[in-house]
């Protein structure tokens, strides 16, 4: 029979493997901690300067959605951008979806096509960095807000995966790889909102409210199906912008209660015929939604299509 003795003698490690075993541990630090910074950029990103605050005077309010990172149309990015210099809004709102999140962290999507395997998650993030960049240098005073979409969570969910869902392992690795981490979000002043988090004054998680007196949800989406924007205005029972779909859409309807009210989803910023739908049609369009708000709060709500490249909102600009 073995004795306790022997027991722990088995047990414990040689002082020389411990020593290898940590060297090892740190190695891999060093690589992830490199691999981060790279991902991160090394140039400060800029940074908004409006002060937090209400907004009195007349204004105008942006929504962009889907850009998906790496799989961005560089077309339809510079004529988002061109416009926004003119526009200067001075409200901003990301509906989700920045990031692409593809390969490793796609496990519930089955990879059929090696051109699928090409960018890494360091391109995806240089990516949309670089996207961040452009969009707070031609609007510097706009307040952005940044919502998670169902992509950026893919990347919460690995973390709880890889950890084994052991809690605090799973939250420090997603301190370092998660979109506030990696997108810089806090250098750039960005606020970034979970679809863990509950907005104070707002009844679902993963959503944020504009204006007072004539309110304005923004979510990432709730449902994809082909009645989306009517789904959208009825359950949140008030105007509501949201992505996830990639089609441009709106609904409208009048309530005996809140008189006009309306759902909008302003398209995407990806390239639409994407591989995993290459044998099917699609019905996605690029573009985003702009709202001109008066001081009252009052706003107009225009649907703004980016067509080959092109925005149509550009020649009334000029």
């Amino acid at each position: 029979m073995t004795s306790i003795s022997e027991l722990r003698k088995a047990k414990a490690k040689p002082v020389k493997e411990l020593q290898e075993e940590n060297a090892r541990l740190r190695k891999e630090l060093e690589i992830s901690a490199a691999a981060l910074a790279d991902m991160r950029g090394a140039k400060k990103p800029p940074k908004t300067r409006t002060a937090p605050g209400a907004l009195r005077a007349d204004h105008s309010r942006v929504f962009i959605g889907d850009l998906h990172g790496y799989a961005q149309d560089p077309k339809a990015v510079s004529a988002l951008l061109a416009d926004m210099e003119k526009l200067e809004p001075s409200e901003i709102c990301l509906l989700g979806d920045m990031v692409d999140c593809g390969g490793f962290l796609a496990q519930h999507h089955t990879m059929g096509f090696v051109a699928e395997a090409r960018y890494s998650f360091a391109d995806d993030v240089a990516a949309c960095n670089d996207f961040l960049t452009r969009l707070q240098e031609a609007c510097p005073e706009a307040r952005v807000v940044y919502l998670e979409g169902n992509h950026e969570h893919r990347i919460e969910k690995w973390c709880v995966t890889q950890t084994l869902r052991h809690e605090k392992d799973a939250r420090m690795l997603f301190e370092l790889f998660s979109p506030v981490s990696v997108l810089r979000l806090e250098e750039r002043g960005i606020r970034y909102i979970s679809q863990s988090e509950m907005v104070r004054g707002v009844k679902i998680r993963g959503t944020f409210k504009y204006g007072r007196k004539c309110e304005v949800y923004a979510t990432h989406g709730i449902t994809a199906c082909k009645h989306a924007a009517a789904r959208h205005v009825e359950r949140f029972g008030g105007n509501i912008v949201y992505g996830h779909t990639h089609r441009a859409d709106s609904y409208i309807i009048n309530t005996v209660a809140a008189t006009l009210i309306g759902a909008w989803s302003p398209g995407c910023l990806c390239q639409r015929v994407r591989l995993w739908n290459h044998n099917q049609p699609d019905n996605w369009a690029t573009g985003y939604h702009l709202q001109l708000v008066s001081r009252t709060g009052l706003f107009q709500p225009i649907q703004v299509k980016l067509v080959n490249g092109q925005s149509l909102l550009q020649s009334l600009l000029s």
